[in-house]
């Protein structure tokens, strides 16, 4: 992929992963952010879990459901948020998360991907790394990455 010149180059489709936690401050920023860049189309993308194979049958299939309109209500919540200014599309992938929000992406045709991040999470960023570091390793698509404004109490 080629380098993105922000002043010359339009952006089409900006992906946003969207967590469960709607109501953060993140997701403010976020489509704040993504809706001063002046997309076409903003992607709201929710990942889940696989429900692991050792639930079989119609458990299986009822806690897929489950997890599928979880998902679906916590993009509803986003679709709220981010306002009718821009088009809004949904998407929701099973999978690993980072694995998940590549295949998105490319799938959507993402000319960005935009993630809000705190800088720091603790043990498990300095063994495996952040979740937005293994999908700018991961990924050849445009990332813009946000520090996340925390709001003072």
């Amino acid at each position: 992929m080629s380098d993105f010149d922000y002043n010359n180059d339009s952006l089409t489709k900006i992906l946003v992963p969207v967590d469960s936690d709607i109501s953060s401050g993140r997701a403010a920023q976020a489509f704040a952010t993504a809706l001063k860049l002046k997309p076409d189309v903003l992607i709201l993308l929710h990942v889940y879990e696989p429900v692991p194979m050792t639930v079989g049958g119609d458990e299986h299939r009822q806690l897929q459901e489950e997890r599928s309109q979880r998902a679906g209500e916590v993009l509803e919540k986003a679709r709220a948020l981010a306002g009718s200014s821009v088009k809004v599309e949904t998407m929701i992938l099973e999978g690993k998360l980072v694995e998940s929000i590549v295949r998105g992406a490319h799938e959507s045709e993402a000319d960005l991907i935009l993630m809000v991040t705190d800088g720091h999470d603790g043990l498990s960023d300095m063994l495996l790394g952040s979740v937005t570091e293994r999908v700018l390793r991961a990924t050849d698509t445009n990332v813009f990455v946000l520090r996340h404004k925390k709001q003072d109490a």
